[in-house]
């Protein structure tokens, strides 16, 4: 029996799972949490962090796998595209592409030797750097993913205080600062066959109301822009695929919009994180996940596209300080049809806290309307019923950071 190696276990990983077994996979899943919500899926769970890449290895030639692989996360792909290469597996990336696209360092670079229009910046890998550019700025690790260690800043105080706190969390000890740009968030995921990019969905990424931090609230599909604009997105997103030689896989663009200038933020060979790919097949009936497994196979791709008219969003719920139990009211909200899919992130047991990034989502959301009016409504009856249970029977649910209800 052919076996694959799955690095990471969070929702999009259960779909990969399910996959592989379907074509007649033994998978091993590897994650550093003791419990994601993955790994009752999988065939055999290892808890290891998937960014070790030595305990990557080991497992590999131990278990003697076919395959090295994961979805709709950055560092993970950087790991499974290095190992790929090296152990003579295949990926739809090589080792140095992957390195490539999940480094800012590496990206922004190669994104100012091509001319791709994004917000200016300087690496920075001192406790007190001298910065020329004016404030606000944002800092980030250059290497980590989930909005983790990204701050904005209004002085130089803030700045070092950032420029610390995302350097420990760079495993390479290094920060990307950048120009603020006050603009509102555009995500493109597509699809590149034989150097061309096909556009799966296009929505808009809405973040929680905060002075310093970016953390996903909510994404809407179709993101509203004009035709216009997205022609203009368009050619952005062929000239990233020919500046960074991207043959075949997923590609995820994400980039602010300021009137009528675009600044990519960042791209990577991957679909879009946590639920995306589900929203991306609400959107047009492309399942993205198949498509990447096909492409890593060497299987003939099919994209059986079709836009959908309907308004797709996708919210993650937030919680206070606890020990999860479960969710409470699932089932009466989809049979009511206020809801078209709820995802639990977390297992039960999980230690929950209030957010600091993305990845401490709780719970997951997709509405599927006829307009964006339907769907504020679908989403007040939803959240009267809905509730993250601990196991004190507290509701753990932050509302407050929902934004208008």
């Amino acid at each position: 029996m052919k076996k694959a190696l799955v690095l990471a276990g969070g929702i999009p990983q259960i779909r990969l799972i399910q996959d592989l077994q379907s074509r007649g996979y033994y998978v091993i899943l590897a994650d550093y949490n003791k419990l994601p919500v993955a790994s009752p899926y999988a065939d055999k769970f290892l808890q290891e962090s998937t960014l070790n890449v030595d305990a990557m290895r080991h497992i590999a030639i131990s278990e003697q796998v076919d395959l090295v692989t994961t979805c709709c996360t950055d560092q993970a792909l950087a790991v499974a595209s290095l190992l790929s290469q090296e152990l003579g597996l295949p990926c739809y990336v090589d080792g140095n592409t992957g390195k490539t696209v999940t480094n800012k360092q590496y990206m922004k670079s190669r994104f100012a030797e091509w001319n791709i229009p994004t917000a200016d910046f300087c690496i920075v890998s001192e406790t007190e750097p001298e910065i020329k550019m004016e404030y606000p700025l944002i800092v980030k690790p250059v290497d980590c993913n989930s909005s983790k260690g990204v701050t904005k800043v209004n002085s130089k105080a803030e700045l070092y205080a950032a420029v610390r706190i995302a350097r420990e969390m760079s495993r390479t000890n290094t920060a990307i600062v950048e120009r603020y740009i006050d603009g509102f968030e555009v995500s493109i995921d597509a699809f590149v066959i034989n150097r061309e990019a096909k556009i799966l969905c296009r929505s808009l990424t809405e973040k929680i109301k905060s002075e310093d931090k970016f953390i996903i609230n909510r994404g809407i599909y179709p993101a509203p822009i004009t035709k216009e604009l997205e022609d203009e997105i368009d050619l952005v997103v062929e000239k990233i695929v020919e500046a960074f030689s991207i043959d075949n896989g997923p590609l995820l663009v994400q980039l602010l919009v300021k009137e009528e200038d675009i600044y990519v933020i960042e791209f990577s060979a991957r679909t879009g994180g946590c639920i995306k790919y589900h929203m991306i097949e609400l959107a047009s009936g492309v399942d993205v996940i198949k498509a990447m497994l096909d492409v890593t196979e060497g299987k003939r791709v099919n994209l059986p596209y079709r836009k959908s008219k309907k308004s797709v969003v996708n919210e993650f719920l937030y919680a206070n300080n606890g020990v999860l139990s479960h969710l409470e009211g699932v089932e009466e909200c989809k049979h009511q049809g206020w809801v078209e899919e709820v995802f639990a992130l977390k297992a039960k047991g999980a230690v929950v806290k209030n957010p600091t990034c993305s990845g401490d989502r709780v719970a997951a959301l997709t509405y599927v309307a006829d307009s964006m009016e339907e769907y504020r409504k679908m989403r007040e009856k939803t959240m009267k019923h809905l509730k993250v249970m601990d196991e004190n029977g507290r509701n753990l649910i932050r509302y407050d950071l929902l934004g208008d209800m």
